[in-house]
């Protein structure tokens, strides 16, 4: 498909309509390489003459693509460098200063069917929708210490920055290099070794966090029951010091002496009188 037939006309700036969507404003970028996988790739961003609207408009015009750059650890004879597949390109025209501006879009797969390039390569497309960040995710060679420093400028050299990309060479590309196998077992072996410290050293952590809110909860309790002995002891004293004022405080009464009534006494002393006199 020739420039003619695919490139669409120029269309006013518009904001983009998907988060998929971006617009290049002039500002050449670079995503960062990185391992992806077993290689090493890197998104970027590169001018691109438009031939057709260049003949068309009388002067050089230019568009911003992305392309992406794809190197395999340890082949430093063959890179591959190309258009980012996958990508649907637009052009729009700033309405203030009239400059063309480059519009994107990514695709859900190529023509062919196949996965667009950001899609079979995730981590290096975040990289570049992150605006050149570094990737982090690699352990330098230079620091690692079972390799001299020039052998780890020799490997640099041969696109092998890092552990993780020693660990990844293939055997075509590890037997081209002098003691590529071995020390290609040995990255493997180290990052193993590493990933066995990480997970050690997380749930040592996780331990010593559980231990001290252990800690912290038998204290509390401990603060909580001596707590509840001194509200024990203090309610305690104050039941003894009422009970002794109660005591203190009683005064008995004299017993009082039940008497027969009036009435009653002067019956018996009667009958006591009449039977006396029965007698003489």
């Amino acid at each position: 498909m020739n420039e003619a037939t695919s490139f669409a006309p120029p269309r006013m700036l518009e904001s983009p309509k998907s988060d998929a969507s971006r617009v290049f404003y002039g500002k050449p970028g670079e995503g960062g390489a990185g391992l992806d996988g077993e290689l090493i790739v890197e998104f970027y961003i590169k001018p691109y003459a438009m031939e057709y609207l260049t003949q068309s408009m009388g002067f050089p015009i230019f568009q911003d693509r992305i392309w992406v750059r794809i190197v395999a650890p340890g082949n430093s004879k063959t890179m591959w460098d190309t258009l980012a597949a996958g990508i649907d390109y637009d052009t729009a025209i700033d309405p203030d200063s009239g400059e063309y501006h480059t519009t994107w879009s990514v695709l859900e797969q190529c023509a062919n069917g196949d996965p667009s390039d950001a899609a079979k390569y995730p981590a290096a497309w975040g990289r570049f929708m992150r605006k050149g960040e570094k990737a982090d995710d690699g352990w330098p060679i230079e620091e690692w210490g079972v390799v001299t420093r020039s052998y780890a400028e020799s490997l640099k050299m041969l696109n092998i920055p890092t552990v993780e990309a020693l660990a990844a060479l293939s055997d075509n590309n590890a037997s081209s290099i002098m003691g590529g196998r071995k020390y290609r077992d040995l990255a493997k072996a180290a990052l193993d070794e590493r990933q066995r410290n990480k997970i050690v050293a997380s749930e040592q952590a996780k331990a010593a966090r559980a231990e001290e809110r252990s800690n912290l909860q038998e204290e509390q309790i401990k603060q909580l029951q001596s707590t509840i002995a001194q509200m024990q002891a203090q309610f305690a004293q104050g039941m003894q010091t009422s009970h002794s004022t109660a005591n203190t405080n009683f005064t008995p009464q004299p017993q009082k002496l039940k008497s027969a009534s009036v009435k009653t006494s002067k019956r018996t002393q009667a009958i006591t009188a009449q039977a006396e006199t029965a007698e003489t």
